[in-house]
C-alpha cells in the first residue's frame, strides 16, 4: 500500500475565496463564530455560480460581493473600511506595485490584506507586511502562515520563471482601521 499527502483545502476545491475573507476577518479581530462569516460569504455569491463555483473558485467580483455581506452582517463588531485600490487603476509595473503596497502599508491602520495569486496555482490569500518581508495566511492547513522574502515574488500576469509567487497587481483587498 502506498501512502500518500493528505488533502488540503484548495486541493480539490475552489472555496480559498470564502477562507480568505474568514482568516481575514478573525485576524483583524472579529469575535463571532468563523462559520457564521463562511455561510455569509458563500451566501452573497448569486445561485447560478453554484455548483460550478466549488470548482472554478471565486472571482474578484465574488470576493468583493462576499466582503460586501460579510462586512453588512458584522460591522457592528468590527470598525473597519474595506477598500480595492489598484482595482480600477493597476500600477504599471512589479516596481510600481511594490511601491504603492509599501506606502499602503507603511500606514499603521492598514491590519491586512487579501491578494489574489496566479502563481503557483490561482488562489487567494490573506497579507501583511512584516518588515521587509511579506506574510501569508493561507487555508492550507500544514502550513497556514508563511513568511516570504519579497525577491522570490513578483506583481504582473506573469512573472519571469525565477519568482516562485505571482500576484495578480489588481487583486489587492485592504482591511483599515477606522477609529
Amino acid at each position: 500500500m502506498t501512502r500518500s499527502k493528505p488533502y488540503a483545502q484548495g486541493a480539490l476545491d475552489g472555496l480559498c475565496g470564502p477562507y480568505a475573507i474568514v482568516n481575514a476577518l478573525m485576524h483583524i479581530g472579529h469575535r463571532g463564530d468563523p462559520a457564521d462569516l463562511f455561510q455569509t460569504a458563500c451566501s452573497a455569491v448569486s445561485s447560478r455560480r453554484w455548483p460550478a463555483l466549488l470548482w472554478e473558485g471565486t472571482w474578484f467580483g465574488d470576493l468583493k460581493k462576499m466582503l460586501a455581506a460579510c462586512m453588512r452582517e458584522f460591522d457592528a463588531q468590527i470598525d473597519v473600511q474595506v477598500s480595492y485600490p489598484f482595482w480600477r487603476t493597476a500600477p504599471a509595473n512589479n516596481n510600481g506595485y511594490w511601491a504603492e503596497f509599501d506606502e499602503i502599508f507603511d500606514d499603521e491602520d492598514v491590519l491586512c490584506g487579501i491578494v489574489g495569486i496566479t502563481r503557483p496555482s490561482d488562489h487567494w490569500l490573506v497579507i501583511a507586511r512584516d518588515g521587509g518581508r511579506i506574510v501569508f495566511y493561507d487555508s492550507e492547513p500544514l502550513k497556514p502562515m508563511k513568511r516570504v522574502n519579497r525577491k522570490s515574488l513578483y506583481a504582473g500576469v506573469r512573472g519571469p520563471k525565477t519568482k516562485k509567487w505571482v500576484i495578480d497587481r489588481r487583486e489587492l483587498v485592504v482591511f483599515r482601521r477606522m477609529d
